[in-house]
């Protein structure tokens, strides 16, 4: 049967802190994940073949002094 083959999982993850006015800041974070859990099979596929797919994910923090 072809079980994919475990390897590496790597992350590169992209953010940047922008002040606004004084005390106020918005920084956007990025990551990518490429091979998840080290290049894993997909738990929902019956036949084990698939591997779990690379995933980016979006977020926004926000700092605000009160």
């Amino acid at each position: 049967v072809g079980y994919p083959i475990r390897d590496y999982e790597a992350l590169i993850e992209v953010s940047y802190k922008y002040q606004v006015v004084d005390g106020w800041t918005i920084q956007p974070d990025v990551p990518y994940v490429m091979h998840p859990g080290g290049n894993v099979p997909n738990p929902n596929d019956p036949t084990q073949t698939i591997t779990v797919k690379n995933a980016a994910v979006f977020g926004v923090r926000t700092t605000v002094p009160f």
